[in-house]
């Protein structure tokens, strides 16, 4: 059940850096760029803090040498447009982003991501439902969700729909 909140993303993402930070060992760091100003989401805070985690873990687990998790918050607007096959409304929504200077992925595991029950790990150490059950906590805040590489970082991107506009939708 989704108890949604105002929620203030920078405060959430602060509050949980300390545990993150715990849960990813002493050869990664942790790197925030947290927007002033951020407006506030409205979504569950736990469910949230889910998506966080998994991301999180999943970052850790593409840098077995070490490297750099980056967390990112921004505003940021968006137009109407198809994207795959969910449809972006227009208007303002709370970015989150997460990204690796990982191992990256193949086009084939970019394109089977967020299924579930797919894993790249070893049998017996991985469930496969991480990145799928943040997909579903993204639908469920009517959220985007947004896979992003370059030279090598993966990015996961959320847009979370601001609180004003989350209101109105509600309506």
């Amino acid at each position: 059940v989704m108890h949604a909140i105002p929620l203030d993303v920078n405060r959430l993402i602060t509050e949980m850096s300390a545990m993150l930070l715990r849960l990813i060992g002493e050869n990664i760091q942790i790197s925030l760029d947290l927007a002033p100003g951020l407006h506030l989401a409205l979504a569950d805070r736990g469910q949230v803090e889910q998506v966080v985690m998994n991301l999180v873990v999943n970052a850790r687990d593409a840098m077995p040498n070490g490297g750099t998790v980056r967390i990112e918050t921004t505003n940021a607007e968006l137009e109407n447009s198809s994207f795959h096959e969910e449809t972006i409304m227009h208007g303002q929504y709370v970015m989150l982003a997460i990204s690796d200077t990982g191992i990256g992925m193949s086009k084939e595991i970019q394109r089977r991501v967020f299924e579930p029950f797919y894993t790249t790990k070893p049998s017996g150490s991985g469930t496969g439902l991480g990145l799928s059950i943040v997909r579903g906590l993204a639908m469920k805040h009517a959220a985007t969700l947004e896979l992003r590489k370059s030279e090598g970082n993966t990015c996961f991107e959320l847009r979370f729909p601001q609180l004003e506009d989350a209101l109105t939708l509600q309506s």
